[in-house]
């Protein structure tokens, strides 16, 4: 995986080639490339009715995925397989962890790979779109008693919070952001904090090996309101989204007891280690 310093260096044509062999990469087998490029089409062709289909990917063992046309499932195929943003640094996070958190699940990619990285942790993701959940369900249900899917949004406390469904936007939809795009609905959610997910679904668990935090804007309040939570995370991934910039993470997550630094893999992201446990 290259540097995101070095990617930007890369002229445009060369990038678009890269990523046309790296397709190649992604898929067990023939068929699943080429329902992978007529997916992508889809997306550009107006007029075209959507549809759904299934893909065998080679970084999971050949584990079928379902993705869906006229939405962002194919780049969220790319930048999982390929991109591998989600992935913890090297040596950061022990193969033989326990415990991995997906805050912002998407349709569950993400979370299948954790699966094949780290093959004796529990997973748990939280997604707040209701039909990327029942997407990330499906992508998972391999996994098993391993995977728990919570269908929420996170915030600082429980209770119900909206936000707008943007077609073409599935994997960016925030509560948090003011988008000028006109939202086809909009959706009243379940919000849920990290607390009571340790007081729930993670109960009988001291601590989190592993967390990741892409929740499009919600991650500045989150990271500075009712932080108890943060004190039995081990390693955080923190994906910044807008006014909140990386420095203002670094500061947020140095507050909170984490050895902070820039991801050298993403430019958008802040990596925190807690050196005691």
């Amino acid at each position: 995986m290259l540097n995101h310093h070095i990617i930007r260096f890369i002229p445009a044509p060369i990038k678009v080639l890269l990523r046309t062999i790296s397709y190649c990469f992604i898929f067990a087998n023939l068929t699943s490339l080429l329902t992978f490029i007529q997916i992508s089409r889809l997306n550009n062709k107006k007029g075209s009715k959507p549809r759904t289909a299934r893909l065998q990917i080679r970084r999971l063992a050949g584990q079928t995925i379902i993705i869906r046309s006229h939405t962002t499932d194919a780049r969220v195929v790319f930048s999982t397989f390929v991109r591998q943003f989600h992935v913890p640094p090297t040596n950061s996070v022990s193969t033989d962890a326990s415990l991995i958190v997906d805050l912002g699940s998407n349709i569950g990619l993400t979370v299948a790979d954790y699966g094949q990285i780290f093959p004796k942790a529990m997973i748990v993701g939280v997604e707040m779109d209701r039909d990327n959940a029942a997407l990330c369900t499906i992508n998972t249900e391999h996994l098993k008693s391993r995977v728990h899917i919570a269908h929420a949004a996170v915030w600082t406390e429980d209770g119900y919070i909206q936000y707008g469904k943007i077609r073409g936007y599935e994997d960016g939809l925030s509560i948090i952001r003011n988008n000028q795009l006109q939202p086809i609905e909009t959706v009243c959610v379940t919000s849920l904090s990290i607390n009571t997910l340790f007081n729930t679904t993670l109960k009988n668990s001291s601590f989190i090996d592993f967390m990741k935090m892409d929740i499009e804007g919600a991650e500045k309040a989150v990271l500075r309101e009712h932080t108890e939570w943060a004190s039995r995370v081990q390693c955080i991934m923190v994906e910044c989204h807008d006014e909140y910039k990386k420095q203002h993470c670094m500061k947020d997550l140095e507050n909170l007891g984490f050895k902070a630094r820039y991801d050298t893999s993403h430019s958008a992201c802040v990596i925190g280690l807690r050196t005691t446990t």
